[in-house]
């Protein structure tokens, strides 16, 4: 854990947290920066494969220690699906302004019509015209709900069952939720942010192994079974939890934060 952020696999997933400070009424904004991307794992001598991964679901938890004296303001909660990116479309057309034509040549039998001779139009002109379309499309699917523990949580998906590419939301302009301090505290209040996954929603494609690998078996599963290795391993190392089941429904930490007030 580097600082206040843990980042098992920050090839794949962002996340950055913070909140404003405590106004005149003891209200405070929350705010998460969350990213996903697609990434290269493996690169570190440890171990034997490299391969491409990339989630298709996530989690994020806002975690309250029991002892702090803050409470969430409900009515503040973001709750909405979210669009935020947007397609700009080009499109050309031409188009032309009417000249003066002259024909050129005769035309001389009713039967069997022979032409000889051309076309010329003095005057005309081709205009070219550009239009520029804005629609907003929708990358993710975000539902919200609490949890067993009465956290706040997003649930994040890809639109349509496509892995998960780009930021979430505006986190600047999208606060997750608001606080309420209810007693003076000389010690700032702490949240956590925890980014989870189940094992089935992590991606894993192109597994190699590494040259002079004692690991060598051809089998596609066991070259799956040895990227979730290191995946583990990342993730313990990391001191997040990943419970040792196998099992594809299990819930994995892969990123988690302080949310801490923001430096002015």
């Amino acid at each position: 854990m580097q600082g206040n952020i843990s980042r098992a696999l920050s090839e794949v997933v962002s996340v950055d947290g913070w909140r404003a400070e405590f106004d005149k009424d003891d209200r405070s904004t929350v705010h998460v920066d969350l990213s996903f991307f697609e990434g290269k794992v493996g690169a570190e001598d440890e171990f034997e494969v490299t391969f491409s991964v990339a989630l298709r679901r996530a989690v994020l938890k806002l975690v309250i220690p029991e002892n702090e004296p803050i409470a969430v303001m409900q009515s503040t909660v973001d709750r909405e699906q979210t669009v935020e990116a947007i397609r700009k479309t080009l499109s050309e057309s031409q188009y032309g302004t009417k000249g003066k034509i002259n024909i050129k040549g005769s035309l001389a039998k009713p039967i069997g019509i022979s032409a000889s001779g051309g076309v010329e139009a003095k005057g005309a002109k081709r205009h070219k015209v550009t239009t520029e379309s804005k629609e907003p499309i929708r990358q993710f699917d975000i539902r919200q709900f609490k949890d067993s523990e009465g956290c706040y949580c997003w649930e994040i998906s890809g639109f349509d069952g496509s892995v998960m590419n780009g930021k979430v939301w505006n986190p600047v302009k999208q606060p997750r939720l608001s606080l309420k301090q209810s007693v003076d505290s000389m010690i700032e209040p702490v949240l956590r942010a925890v980014v989870t996954c189940r094992r089935c929603d992590l991606i894993i494609e192109n597994v190699t192994l590494k040259k002079g690998a004692p690991f060598q078996d051809k089998f596609t599963l066991n070259r799956k079974a040895a990227a979730e290795a290191v995946i583990r391993t990342r993730i313990l190392g990391e001191s997040l939890e990943h419970p040792d089941a196998d099992n594809d429904l299990i819930e994995i930490q892969i990123a988690e934060t302080l949310v801490v007030q923001e430096v002015n």
